[in-house]
């Protein structure tokens, strides 16, 4: 599973539980309203992606075709270290 994260002071906390266990992510900022990334992520399994982030990174999911499934499991990993709030959303989950 490749996790891309949006820059941004909240997602700082998901990045160290990360860390903690492993696991690998990018960091990258969103274009407002356009949803590009910068810089762009090479993502080897459009199938296998979380994007974690503002509700902007949805449509570069949707632009890029990275399967769009449920996001419980991203929210019982953020929920289970704290680190959900109200300007972060889960997008994608596979």
């Amino acid at each position: 599973m490749q996790w891309l994260l949006q820059q941004f002071e909240d997602t700082s906390k998901l990045a160290e539980a990360l860390d903690q266990l492993g696991i690998s992510y990018t960091w990258h900022k969103v274009v407002p309203f356009v949803g590009e990334l910068i810089p762009e992520p090479v993502v080897a399994d459009p199938g296998s992606v979380v994007m974690f982030g503002s509700y902007t990174l949805w449509k570069n999911a949707e632009a890029n075709g990275y399967r769009r499934v449920s996001s419980s499991c991203v929210l019982s990993f953020a929920n289970r270290f704290g680190i959900l709030t109200s300007s972060t959303a889960p997008m994608h989950c596979s």
